[in-house]
C-alpha cells in the first residue's frame, strides 16, 4: 500500500530536525505507517500517483467527497485514476455468557415456564436481601432505644432516691408551732423555715425533672415498639422467599426428572446443568430448621442445646434484647460466676436486677445454631423451672414462622451470597 509522498517527506523532515537517531526514525516511520494503514477505510488514487486516505462519504457522477482528519474534501472525478474501498473493522462479538440459556428468550422452548419461575424467584430473593438489610437497621434502632431507656431509668431511680432523701431531711426539721419572740430564737426559726423551703424547692425540682424524664422514656418506648413492629413486618419478604423457594425446588425437580428422562437434547442438558448451580447455592444460603414448642403460662417454650453439651427449656421472647440463662444453667456449663463482674439492669417495670455477662461457644435450637453468643446470667427464680430465655441476640439471625395450631416453629437462616 502506497503512502502519500507529501506525508512521507514532511514526516522525514520533521524527524531530521528533531535529530533522532536513524533507529528511532525508522521505528517512528513504521508506527505512522501502521497507524495510517489501520485507520484508513477508503483510498483515492490520483492519476499523478498521489494517494489520499479517508472515508468516502458522498459520490456523484462528477465528484467524490472524502472525509479526512482535517474535514472533508470534494474531488473532481477527472483527476482520479481509481477508488479503493477499504474494509471497516469488524465489531467484536459479544462474549457469550453460559447463564444466558437460563433467560426466558434463550431457554429451550419446553423449559420457558421453568425459566419464568426462576426469574420470579430471583426477584423474590432480591426483595428478601433488601428486607434483611432493613431488619438490620431496625435492630440497631431497637438496641439504641434500649440503651437510652436504661440510661433514663437510672436517672429516674436516682431522682427518686434524692426525693426520698429530701423528704427525710424535711421531716427532721422541727419548727415550733408558735413564733418565738427573742431575737436569737427568731433568727433560728427563720433559718429553719428557709431551709425547709429550699429542700421543698429542690424536691419539687427533682420531681419535675423525673416527670420530664418519664415523658422522654415513654417516647423512647414507643419508638422501640414501632421499630420492633417494622422489624417483624420487614421480615415478610424473607418468609415469602422461603415459601417460594420450597415450591420452586419441587417444580424444578419434577421438570428436571421428566425432561432428562424423555430427551437427549444437549441444550436441555446444558440448561439443567447451569440451573443446578443456582439450586445448590440457594439451598446452602437458606438452611431451614423446624422445631416443636409448647405453651405454658402464656409463654412459648423451646428446647435448646448450649455449647453442644447441656440442654434445657427456654422461653422464646422476641421482646427481650439478649439471651439469658439462670445461675443453675451457668453452673452446669462450668461457668465460674464468682469471677464475673456484676452489672445492674433495670427492667421495664423499674425493678433492678443484678446480671453477669458471659459468652457461649454455641446455642442450637434444632439445626439452627448461633456461635459466639453473649448471654446474661441472672439469679435463679423459685417460681420458674426454665433454664432462661432466648432473646433477639439469638433470634435476630433467623426469619421466624410460628404455626399457632401445631406449635411448630420454622427458623430460616438467610445468608445470601452475592
Amino acid at each position: 500500500m502506497k503512502i502519500d509522498n507529501e506525508v512521507k517527506n514532511s514526516f522525514t523532515q520533521w524527524i531530521m530536525k528533531k535529530g533522532f537517531p536513524p533507529i528511532y526514525m525508522i521505528g517512528a516511520f513504521l508506527t505512522l505507517f501502521v497507524f495510517l494503514s489501520a485507520s484508513q477505510a477508503d483510498q483515492l488514487i490520483f492519476k499523478n500517483g498521489r494517494v489520499m486516505n479517508g472515508t468516502v462519504i458522498k459520490e456523484t457522477p462528477s465528484h467524490v467527497t472524502i472525509s479526512i482528519s482535517g474535514g472533508s474534501v470534494k474531488i473532481n472525478r477527472s483527476k482520479l485514476k481509481e477508488i479503493k474501498k477499504g474494509t471497516l473493522p469488524t465489531a467484536k462479538q459479544k462474549k457469550i455468557n453460559p447463564d444466558d440459556i437460563l433467560q426466558i428468550k434463550h431457554a429451550p422452548k419446553d423449559l420457558v415456564p421453568l425459566a419464568k419461575e426462576f426469574r420470579k424467584l430471583l426477584a423474590k430473593r432480591r426483595e428478601a436481601k433488601n428486607a434483611q438489610y432493613q431488619m438490620g437497621k431496625y435492630q440497631l434502632q431497637i438496641t439504641a432505644c434500649e440503651k437510652k431507656n436504661q440510661t433514663l431509668l437510672k436517672k429516674i431511680l436516682y431522682g427518686k432516691s434524692l426525693i426520698t432523701a429530701f423528704q427525710n431531711e424535711i421531716a427532721k426539721i422541727k419548727i415550733p408551732k408558735q413564733t418565738p419572740t427573742q431575737k436569737a430564737a427568731i433568727t433560728e426559726f427563720n433559718a429553719l423555715l428557709i431551709k425547709k423551703e429550699q429542700l421543698k424547692e429542690k424536691r419539687d425540682s427533682v420531681h419535675a425533672a423525673i416527670l420530664t424524664l418519664d415523658q422522654k422514656r415513654i417516647k423512647i418506648i414507643k419508638e422501640r415498639q414501632k421499630a420492633q413492629e417494622f422489624y417483624f413486618k420487614s421480615m415478610a419478604p424473607i418468609n415469602i422467599y422461603f415459601a417460594d423457594l420450597q415450591k420452586f425446588y419441587a417444580f424444578y425437580e419434577k421438570e428436571k426428572q421428566k425432561k432428562l428422562n424423555s430427551t437427549s437434547s444437549k441444550q436441555i442438558k446444558t440448561f439443567f446443568a447451569r440451573m443446578d448451580r443456582y439450586v445448590i447455592q440457594f439451598q446452602k444460603e437458606a438452611p431451614t430448621t423446624k422445631i416443636t414448642s409448647r405453651k405454658q403460662n402464656g409463654v412459648t417454650l423451646v428446647h435448646a442445646v448450649l455449647n453442644g453439651t447441656i440442654s434445657g427449656e427456654f422461653i422464646l421472647d422476641t421482646g427481650a434484647s439478649n439471651m439469658m440463662i439462670n445461675e443453675t444453667c451457668a453452673q452446669r456449663l462450668g461457668i465460674n460466676t464468682a469471677k464475673l463482674p456484676i452489672h445492674e439492669v433495670i427492667l421495664a417495670n423499674g425493678h433492678r436486677i443484678k446480671v453477669k455477662y458471659s459468652r457461649l461457644k454455641s446455642v442450637a435450637v434444632g439445626d439452627a445454631t448461633v456461635n459466639n453468643l453473649i448471654v446474661e446470667i441472672v439469679p435463679n427464680s423459685p417460681n420458674q423451672h426454665e433454664s432462661g430465655l432466648l432473646g433477639m441476640s439469638f433470634l435476630k439471625n433467623f426469619a421466624i414462622r410460628l404455626n399457632g395450631a401445631t406449635g411448630e416453629i420454622e427458623l430460616m437462616h438467610f445468608m445470601p451470597q452475592r
